[in-house]
This record gives C-alpha cells, structure tokens and sequence, in this order.
C-alpha cells in the first residue's frame, strides 16, 4: 500500500503533486480565535505528512473545496505470470495516495471527502524542458464531483414565531497535532493495512449514506469486519458461549452414548474452526466505543429521539443489524424503512405507522454510521497510544 509508504515518509520526492478534494461539510483550524472565515492564515489546516488548504471562495463555499499536496516517485515493479517475471512496470501511485488520503481524512473528520482531480504534477528531473517539468494535468473532462447534496432547511412555525434550522453538517474543527500525529502513526500500527481496508469501506458507505443506506449499511459492517480480525487474532469467545453455540452437536454426541466430558470436547474442537464473525463485530464496536459517544448529540446526522436506540439495547440493535445483513446478502431481503433516517429531516410515512404500533423502529443509519466511526477511530488511537 503505498499511502503507506507516503505517511511514514519514505514515498519520495522526485514528483510534486496537488489535487482537488470535496469536503461534504466545513472543515476549519481548531482553537483558532476569531472568525476563521476572514482569516487567510485559516486556511491552512496541515502541513505533514502531507499539505491540505481550503481552496474555497468563499471559505465555507458547499461543497468546501480542498487543497491536497504532496510528494512521490515514479515506481518499477515486477509483474508475474504463472511464476515467472513478465514484464516490469512502471507507474506514478499518487493517484492511489490521494484517494487513500481522502478516505482517511474521511474517516478522521467523520466528512464525506472524495477527490475531484489531479490539478498539478511538477517533476524534479533537471533533464527535462521547462516546459515539460511542471506538466500539465487534464481536468475539465475528467472532474469528480462527488458530495452529499445541500439538506433541507426547516421553517418551523408556533405560536410564539417562527425558527429556521439550518440541517447542513456542522463546520468541524481539525486539529493538525492530533490528526497529523495519527496519520503518521499509523503505518507503524500492527494493522496499518486492515486500517487502510476498512477507511476505503467507511469513505464508500459515506458516498452511499445519502441515497443507497442499503448499501451504505453493507459496507459500513464490511469496514468493521475488515479491522476487526487483525484486531482480534487472540480473541475467543468464553467456553460456555461456545458450548451454547453448539447445543444441537452437544445433544447428537450424547445420543451418541459419548459421556458429557467426551462430548464437551467434541463441541470444543469443533469451535476451534469458527470464525466468530458476528461475535468479533460486536465485541469490536463495543470494545473500541467512545465512552461519551451514546449520551452526545450527534453535529452530522438528524435522529429524532423516537427512533434512536436507548443506550441500554446497543448490543441487541447491533445484533438486530447484523442479522439484516445477513438476511439482505444472503436472501435478498431489504432493511426496514427506519433504517434510512439521518440525512433528511423528512421521516417516512411507514416508520410513523410503525412507531405508533409501538413497535421497535430499526437502528438509523446514521446512528451506526456514528457508532462504526468511533469504533475504528477508537481503534486506531489504541494501536498508537499503547
């Protein structure tokens, strides 16, 4: 992974490279004083390992337009066929760093941030024109605009006037000491890889959260599953969770005529071949959860307090999740309709039909999305501070 490579510092520096990034949301300099959005020195928010500046005009332009630099070399690898070296091949990885980037800076400012497009490449060579040196980047046809669309605003008239409430995502501070210090740590993290993995799910499921929370849910519990493993190598369930997982073979063993000690064996060797997948994403969130995260209110999604979770049932709406996973992969099936609150105030009508039932609505997405963010986050901070 050579995003790798780039925070730790050892990419390179024979080619100077700039993108465009789109920020779903405002990002500023945390602990400035003042209005940030008069302050060109604001519009700053990292030097290293790598250079991003808000590029907008005005600052808290939406979406926010971003200015990612940094530097790498041009690569020769070796491509195989059947055993054998085929050809080599040589390559500039800056636009795998740069998405890499942008999933990264997605998952640690919990913003959607994609990137547009290569704006700028400078190469170093003292051998090469002038001309050619700072080399043109097509742009016009190759733009991504990728962010979530405005939010409704609400005009909410009583009795006593009128409120506006502006549902945009909240402007975010960044702290270039903390979130510089975790990006340059992370590739000395025992699971930098799995990290990077489980950033490109979570950046997808932020693309889809919008229109797709079908999917958005898919992956967000793939990013999950894909940190949690490395997490949890040494990590088994207690002896009498895994008995209980296996009452069917326990009593077939006992028909059998194998004594209980014999056949508490067999169910034990058995489990050794699980892979605990459902347990290892529950016992991960619920491990690596910020302590505050369920009491706070949330400054990215809308979750009206009738269908929100109680912070006693995390573990059963975890699991009720998991199981709609399961249900939606393997057969089909689509997630309940609660499950798409979070980026419109507007509620659908079913839920409403449902909750005056009193039935239980389906956890939000928004409300997982916030839970899976500070689950890897949390994750991340462990592997570094230990």
């Amino acid at each position: 992974m050579y995003v790798l490579q780039q925070l730790a510092g050892t990419g390179g520096d024979d080619i100077d490279v700039e993108y465009r990034l789109l920020c779903s949301g405002e990002l500023f300099p945390a602990g400035i004083q003042g209005n940030w959005r008069k302050s060109d020195g604001a519009r700053i928010l990292l030097r290293e390992p790598f250079w991003l500046i808000v590029a907008s005009q005005p600052y808290d332009d939406y979406p926010q337009e971003l200015t990612l630099r940094f530097s790498t070399k041009q690569l020769t690898e070796e491509r195989e066929h059947r055993g054998k070296v085929s050809f080599l091949s040589s390559f500039v990885p800056d636009d795998e760093i740069a998405a890499d980037l942008a999933a990264l800076l997605s998952l640690l400012c919990r913003r959607l941030i994609t990137v547009a497009g290569k704006v700028q490449q400078r190469f170093s060579d003292k051998l090469l024109p002038p001309e050619l040196s700072d080399f043109p980047s097509p742009l016009a046809m190759r733009l991504r605009r990728v962010y979530w669309p405005p939010r409704l605003a609400e005009v909410i008239h009583h009795r006593d006037g009128v409120d506006f409430k502006d549902n945009q995502p909240a402007p975010t501070p960044f702290d270039w000491r903390v979130l510089g210090g975790i990006l340059k740590a992370i590739p000395s993290h025992p699971a930098a890889e799995a990290i990077i993995r489980s950033a490109r799910q979570y950046a997808l499921a932020l693309e889809l959260i919008e229109d797709r929370f079908e999917l958005a849910y898919q992956q967000l519990i793939s990013a999950i599953e894909t940190v949690a493993g490395p997490a949890l190598t040494k990590w088994t369930p207690e002896p009498a969770v895994m008995i209980a997982s296996k009452e069917w073979l326990m009593d077939a063993a006992r028909r059998k005529g194998l004594s209980p000690e014999d056949a508490q064996q067999l169910v034990m060797e058995a489990c050794a071949r699980e892979r605990w997948a459902s347990r290892q994403f529950l016992t991960f969130i619920l491990k690596h959860l910020s302590a505050n995260i369920l009491s706070s209110d949330d400054d990215l999604f809308l979750i009206p307090d009738f269908t929100r979770p109680k912070e006693t049932d995390v573990e059963k709406n975890l699991k009720r999740i998991y199981e709609a996973r399961s249900g939606a992969s393997h057969g089909g099936k689509s997630y309940p309709a609660s499950g798409s609150i979070g980026s419109s105030p507007m509620i659908p009508s079913s839920v409403m039909h449902e909750v005056l039932q009193g039935k239980t609505a389906f956890p939000p997405i928004g409300w997982f999305e916030r839970l899976v963010n500070s689950a890897i986050v949390g994750y991340i901070q462990s592997g570094i501070t230990e």
